[in-house]
């Protein structure tokens, strides 16, 4: 699973919408942690990449830089101190179109593709998308 092509096209290796059971092998052989049995929510980290289930499919996944440490974006490396106007340079470069808006106080980036970019003082903290 590559961080690029998760900005640039809103995918991973697996849909959105697949079940466990239809997962790649190698994916089963990941750690379950269960959030809610009776609903089916559960997580797998690869590689310390989130994807969260719910009834069993795939409904999000999520770069959180707290948990992965840093991260590779055209070959620039993305810590938890990478500025927000240093993350907009790198999608010009990368020619990913995104709109700007800020909630709660948060400043948030959204791509094309509905990728979500947090940034917490201003500082890269997390990019996902939900199903």
């Amino acid at each position: 699973m590559d961080f690029q092509s998760f900005l640039a096209n809103g995918q991973v290796s697996v849909a959105f919408g697949t079940t466990y059971e239809a997962l790649p092998e190698g994916f089963k052989t990941i750690r379950r942690h269960d959030i809610d049995k009776a609903s089916g929510a559960f997580a797998l980290y690869p590689d310390g990449i989130e994807l969260l289930f719910e009834d069993g499919r795939l409904c999000l996944v999520q770069y959180e830089i707290a948990r992965l440490g840093t991260l590779r974006l055209a070959g620039n490396i993305i810590t938890g101190r990478t500025s927000l106007q240093d993350f907009k340079g790198y999608l010009d470069a990368l020619r990913i179109s995104y709109t700007e808006c800020t909630q709660d106080d948060q400043q948030i980036l959204v791509t094309t593709q509905h990728v979500k970019i947090y940034f917490e003082n201003g500082m890269f903290a997390t990019a996902l998308k939900s199903w």
